[in-house]
């Protein structure tokens, strides 16, 4: 069995089988998918991962298989061979566990007593594998009062202190706008994977990874936790400030909901933002000497700030602080990050190409990896269809015979297809252009983005409607 692989492929011959949904387990496995690694992505008809009913979609619009279009679900399983196997039933557990003892790492992200009902823990698997790997990614970990509670970004971010320290001092707590929990999670567990695969190439030895993201997402509170530990204080909110830093914030410039966000971090710093503001009176004001006088003076050094940024632009604005060796970058919306020359140069944006029941999609942009390794160029292949490489693996790894497959497929344990009514029937998927814009969740709609896009990427280019079955790559 084979896909299309680049040519130096760091995790070449590691194979990871995956019983995970959503985001954090499915971008840990992707991240090493992209480095060489082959991932088995396990669902089912009865419920696929829920992450593919999720938006956006090709022009604001739910297809016919929307389930194969949701990039919810394609940003997160880039290089992926997709599976359905029923774990409800014992055909499908058996097939899993055969599949467990010719692979080195089983990855799954269910509450706790998921894997251990269906016969799947650690325990068992090391019985039939004695050197596999096993990664579970949960909320709260296998242990604990909250063990078996159910987790997702906007209750994990509250619960890990972040939402508290997140917002103005006068204002309720914010989330952050993105799953930021899930995020450092995958890559806390890509992370350990890693180790746990060195350990065994030198012990023999497989082990078990209990990743909680509740402990992952308070890790990033460590600055404030410790200063209680240390000082008894509770830290509160303060916006874009800093209490170490002044000035520290967000400053308004020329243009539509323009920023720039600046920090001045030491005394050099100090004057290299007024050398740039081309105010060096400043520097002699004493409110303004040290650090603690322009804490005390925030709010006026703010309006002098904000008269100098709002008439240039943020990029303007980023280039003259930053030639005085003063911290500052634009604000970005998601427009500007996509067609920002910076990224362009470092050819950050990858280009994939969908065909088959996924061909609405298209050809488009999409984020990279964040390094690059001067032994290895990642590759990309669109995430799989609906249990696309089903029969392949059966078949090919495991030499199931053909009329066997087709008994499965006959007892719904394989399908290529979601099981329930309601899942393919499933409408109002998405919510109006105008309401969205109405509700603030859209900033700006272009109508000429495509036109735009093909600037940067000729290739890039609508989908045409679902097409033909086939192998996608690129």
């Amino acid at each position: 069995m084979t896909m299309q692989r680049p040519n130096t492929t760091p995790l070449k011959g590691i194979r990871i089988l995956e019983a995970a949904a959503q985001w954090a387990g499915p971008l840990s496995s992707r991240v090493l998918a992209e480095m060489g690694a082959e991932v088995i992505k396990v669902e089912a008809t009865v419920r696929p991962d829920p992450s593919r009913l999720h938006g956006p979609y090709p022009e604001n619009k739910a297809g016919e298989r929307h389930w194969e279009e949701g990039f919810g679900f394609i940003e997160v399983n880039w290089n992926k061979q997709g599976i359905t196997l029923d774990l409800g039933t014992p055909e499908g557990v058996g097939i899993f566990k055969r599949l467990a003892t010719l692979s080195d790492v089983v990855l799954e992200n269910f509450t706790p007593r998921v894997m251990k009902n269906l016969g799947l823990d650690y325990q068992v698997l090391q019985q039939i594998n004695p050197s596999i790997i096993m990664a579970s990614v949960t909320g709260y970990g296998h242990s604990g009062p909250w063990t078996n509670y159910l987790a997702f970004g906007a209750s994990m971010e509250p619960t890990t202190g972040l939402s508290h320290l997140t917002g103005y001092a006068d204002r309720e707590p914010m989330r952050s706008g993105i799953p930021f929990t899930d995020i450092p999670s995958g890559l806390h567990c890509a992370f350990a994977i890693l180790t746990a695969l060195e350990y065994r190439d030198r012990t023999g030895k497989g082990q078990w990874i209990d990743l909680a993201m509740y402990e992952v997402g308070t890790s990033f509170q460590a600055e404030a936790v410790i200063d209680y530990s240390m000082n008894g204080r509770v830290k509160s909110r303060i916006g874009n400030r800093s209490e170490h830093h002044a000035p520290q914030g967000c400053y308004r410039c020329a243009g539509d909901d323009a920023w720039v966000a600046l920090a001045v971090c030491d005394e050099d710093q100090w004057g290299g933002l007024c050398k740039a503001m081309q105010m060096p009176e400043l520097m002699k004001q004493s409110k303004y000497s040290d650090l603690t006088a322009r804490q005390q003076h925030h709010d006026e050094l703010d309006e002098v700030i904000n008269s100098w940024t709002k008439t240039k632009t943020p990029t303007v604005v980023m280039q003259l602080l930053q030639e005085q060796g003063v911290p500052a970058g634009a604000v970005l919306n998601v427009k500007q990050s996509l067609f920002d020359p910076h990224l362009q140069e470092r050819d950050f944006f990858r280009v994939v190409e969908f065909s088959g029941a996924a061909e609405r999609v298209g050809v488009r942009p999409f984020p990279g990896l964040p390094w690059k390794m001067s032994g290895a160029r990642n590759t990309r292949i669109a995430s799989p269809r609906l249990g696309q490489h089903t029969r392949q693996v059966l078949s090919e790894l495991l030499g199931m015979p053909g009329k066997d497959v087709d008994q499965l497929e006959a007892q719904q344990i394989i399908g290529t297809v979601p099981a329930a009514e309601e899942t393919r029937n499933l409408r109002g998927l998405t919510v109006p252009l105008e309401q969205m814009m109405e509700q603030g969740r859209v900033q700006s709609y272009d109508q000429d983005y495509m036109t735009q896009l093909q600037k940067i990427w000729p290739q890039v280019q609508h989908g045409t409607g679902g097409g033909a079955d086939a192998q996608v790559s690129r």
